[in-house]
C-alpha cells in the first residue's frame, strides 16, 4: 500500500516538474498568437499578425537563411570528421586513445565562452575571424563531439569480423566502408548529424565572436530583438524555432525506432 502511494507521489512530482519546465515554452507559443502590441495575458485577441511580420521581415528571413546555411555546412563537416575520428579511435589502443578522445570531446565540457575566445584568437591569425567561414569552422568544431560520441557508441557493438571477412576476400578498404561499415553505422551517423545540426542551430556565443558585421543568425536576431525593441514578433520567431526542434526530435525518434527493430540489433 505504501509503495503504491509512493509510486503515485513520485509520478505526480515528475509531472509537476515537467509542467514547470515546459510552462515558459508554452507561454511563448501562446503569446505568439496575440493580436496586441505588447505581451498581455489573457490575450486581447488571436491573430497571426506576428507570424506575418516575421515572414515579411527581411531581417528575420536573412537570419533564418544564414542559420540554416551555417548549420547545414557545419553539420556536414562535423559528420564527416566525427565519423572518421570515431572509427580511428575505435582502432586505437593504449593511453593515447583516452588522450585523443578527451581532446576531441573537450568542446562539450569546456565553457563555451572559453571556446569562443580561443577560436577568435586562433582564427584571427589566419584571417578567419569576422568571416562566415570562421563561423562555420567554429560550429563544426563544437559539433564534432556529438558525432564522435554517437558513432563510437555504435562501434562498440560493431562486429569487426564482417569487415575482416570482406577484406580477406579481396575487397578494398573504401569498398568495405561503403558497403558494410557505413550502412551499419548509418543510424548512429544520422543521429549524430541531427545533434550537430541542433547544436549549430542554437549556438550564439561562438557566433557573436566570429560572425562578420551584418550577417546575423537567428539566435543573434533573438538577442537583438529582446535587447533593443522587444515585440511579440520575437515569440513568433521563437515558436518557429521550437517547431524546427520538434521536427528534429521526431526524426530522431523515427531513426531510433527503426534502429531498435533492425534485424542487425
Amino acid at each position: 500500500m505504501k509503495s503504491g502511494i509512493a509510486r503515485h507521489l513520485s509520478s505526480l512530482y515528475v509531472l509537476l516538474l515537467c509542467a514547470f519546465l515546459i510552462a515558459p515554452i508554452a507561454l511563448v507559443v501562446v503569446l505568439s498568437f496575440g493580436s496586441g502590441e505588447f505581451f498581455v495575458v489573457p490575450l486581447p485577441g488571436v491573430s497571426l499578425r506576428w507570424y506575418e511580420e516575421v515572414a515579411s521581415s527581411a531581417k528575420w528571413r536573412e537570419a533564418l537563411a544564414n542559420t540554416l546555411m551555417i548549420a547545414t555546412v557545419s553539420t556536414v563537416a562535423a559528420t564527416v570528421v566525427g565519423t572518421l575520428a570515431a572509427i580511428a579511435l575505435s582502432r586505437t589502443q593504449g593511453a593515447s586513445r583516452s588522450v585523443v578522445y578527451a581532446v576531441v570531446v573537450s568542446p562539450m565540457v569546456v565553457p563555451v565562452i572559453v571556446v569562443a575566445v580561443s577560436m577568435y584568437l586562433q582564427f584571427a591569425e589566419y584571417g578567419l575571424a569576422s568571416s562566415i567561414w570562421g563561423v562555420i569552422l567554429g560550429h563544426a568544431a563544437i559539433c564534432v563531439p556529438y558525432v564522435v560520441i554517437t558513432v563510437a557508441a555504435s562501434l562498440a557493438a560493431f562486429n569487426v569480423n564482417l569487415t575482416r571477412a570482406a577484406s580477406s576476400l579481396g575487397a578494398p578498404p573504401l569498398h568495405v566502408f561503403r558497403t558494410i561499415t557505413a550502412p551499419i553505422l548509418s543510424p548512429a551517423i544520422v543521429t549524430g548529424a541531427i545533434f550537430a545540426f541542433a547544436t549549430s542551430f542554437d549556438e550564439v556565443v561562438v557566433t557573436l565572436f566570429l560572425s562578420p558585421p551584418g550577417r546575423r543568425t537567428l539566435p543573434q536576431q533573438f538577442v537583438e530583438g529582446v535587447r533593443e525593441a522587444i515585440t511579440p514578433a520575437v515569440t513568433a520567431a521563437a515558436t518557429l524555432a521550437i517547431l524546427i526542434s520538434l521536427v528534429l526530435l521526431l526524426v530522431f525518434s523515427v531513426i531510433k525506432a527503426r534502429n531498435s527493430t533492425s534485424p542487425m540489433n
